[in-house]
């Protein structure tokens, strides 16, 4: 066989993988010359490797033409190899170890393996060319002042780590320590700044970015980057701070309400027990000084240390809240009138002068058989009536009205809320729905709340009860919708 007459004849030849034919009729040749010689006479280009069946394939005139190619690439590669080696894989490792500038005895022992079975371990895996390919990719740096290579990567704590890379075995055994299944998947995972296989791929499941989005996710309590992503933009430093954060925002928005510092004292009494204290002052303090709206320092280093304007703002003083967590009151007195004058909040607490502090308790607006009657367009006759068929549904009535009008609407055993003045009504009304569920009878549409607050608009029907006055002057409500709606509030709460 003359091997260099038919590498030439092979000159202009390419080769591509394929997996199965369709459907074409197939012809064994017997030798590799008549393969050789049938490309040359036919000019053929393209000859196809099945590495499946371990032969070449090569397509004329609707008939494919093969024969074995024991695991070779090429046929060049095969002429060269096919009476030297045992097998392709011996060949093509031979291969490798010359490109790597291995000589005979001891290939594995100059590039710092501990035994043959790891080199070609390392070989299989790809690592033969892993410090190449670190170089490349700008993952293996130099230490000026010991000239020791090292690659850096997050490791399992979080922390950066750096690891000094001296050879090829290093890169192996570093990899086989760390759990990964091969080069490449190490080299994607320090791409991304991992050092640890199942971080990495635990990361990827849930579609972190890189090792730094991941760790100091983990650090603030996240499990996803959605809501890692969400709080970091609006600077929020850790979850329990974001599950704050999308709680009094829910509260802000139902009650209109300006800043979060609002929304954070309305929380606090919703949740404050029945019969319970506390001062003016200390109230001040909780809304001021609550752990979940004070920054925190970070604990890992969250930055490679080559950003240097990264460095420098993790050194920046610490700012007396969150950047989200806007403020209303700018000293206890402030925050002492706003209780005082705002006739939701007095309705849900008691003021002590003396003591300067505010109780919780216990009002009978909170049970659902209360409903509100809008009594502006009502006489009081016309409000008792109703109050007795009410009553006979098993219902209490409640209405608000002016600090001069309560004792007359009290005499008639009718339960009042007092409010400050008759144009602030309606927003009690609504304030009441929001906060306790309460239906209202009413024929007010509140039509210039559905404007501009979304809950009115998208939930306000669902507790309104229309009335309309009969030939006998009475109040009359349609009982089937009343009920309706009332087995409906108690299925939603």
């Amino acid at each position: 066989m003359n091997k260099k007459l038919l590498n030439i004849k092979l000159l202009n030849v390419n080769y591509i993988q394929f997996y199965k034919l369709h459907n074409i009729p197939l012809i064994e040749l017997n030798n590799i010359e008549d393969f050789v010689e049938y490309i040359s006479l036919k000019e053929i280009k393209i000859v196809g490797v099945q590495p499946e069946m371990e032969r070449f394939i090569i397509v004329d005139s609707g008939v494919a033409y093969s024969i074995g190619n024991g695991g070779y690439l090429t046929i060049e590669d095969y002429l060269e190899g096919i009476d030297k080696y045992s097998c392709a894989k011996e060949y093509y490792r031979e291969k490798e170890y010359e490109s790597v500038g291995i000589k005979e005895p001891d290939k594995y022992k100059e590039l710092g393996f501990k035994n043959e079975k790891d080199y070609i371990d390392a070989y299989n895996l790809g690592y033969l060319k892993g410090l190449k390919k670190l170089y490349d990719e700008k993952l293996l740096y130099e230490d000026k002042l010991t000239g020791n290579n090292y690659i850096s990567y997050y490791g399992k704590n979080g922390f950066i780590d750096e690891t000094i890379i001296e050879n090829v075995a290093d890169i192996y055994y570093f990899s086989k320590k760390q759990g990964f299944k091969n080069f490449e998947e190490l080299l994607n995972s320090l791409k991304l700044g991992f050092g640890d296989s199942e971080d990495y791929n635990i990361a990827l499941k849930k579609n972190f970015n890189s090792a730094e989005e991941y760790y100091i996710s983990l650090e603030e309590g996240y499990d996803n980057p959605e809501d890692y992503h969400i709080s970091n933009k609006l600077k929020i430093d850790n979850k329990e701070s974001y599950e704050l954060y999308e709680e009094l925002l829910k509260i802000k928005n139902k009650y209109q309400l300006k800043t979060f510092e609002e929304a954070m004292l309305y929380n606090i009494i919703f949740k404050m027990k029945i019969n319970s204290k506390i001062t003016i002052k200390e109230m001040w303090h909780k809304l001021r000084n609550d752990e979940k709206i004070k920054p925190q320092e970070k604990k890992k280093i969250n930055v490679l240390l080559k950003d240097k304007e990264k460095l420098k703002q993790r050194f920046k003083p610490i700012e007396y809240v969150q950047e989200w967590y806007s403020l209303k009151f700018k000293s206890i007195d402030e925050l002492r009138n706003y209780i005082l004058n705002n006739d939701f909040i007095m309705n849900l607490i008691t003021y002590d002068k003396n003591n300067d502090s505010i109780e919780k308790y216990n009002r009978r607006i909170f049970s659902e058989r209360f409903i509100i009657v809008d009594n502006h367009e009502l006489t009081l006759e016309q409000l008792k009536l109703l109050k007795l068929k009410l009553n006979k549904l098993k219902f209490e009535v409640a209405i608000f009205a002016e600090e001069s009008k309560t004792m007359l609407y009290k005499s008639n055993s009718i339960y009042t809320i007092p409010v400050s003045s008759k144009e602030c009504i309606n927003k009690m009304i609504i304030n009441y729905v929001k906060g306790f569920g309460l239906l209202v009878i009413t024929n007010n549409t509140f039509g210039e709340y559905r404007t501009y607050d979304n809950w009115v608009k998208e939930n306000i029907d669902k507790h309104i009860i229309n009335y309309k006055i009969n030939k006998d002057n009475e109040v009359e409500i349609n009982t089937k919708d009343l009920l309706k709606k009332t087995i409906n509030n108690m299925i939603t709460k």
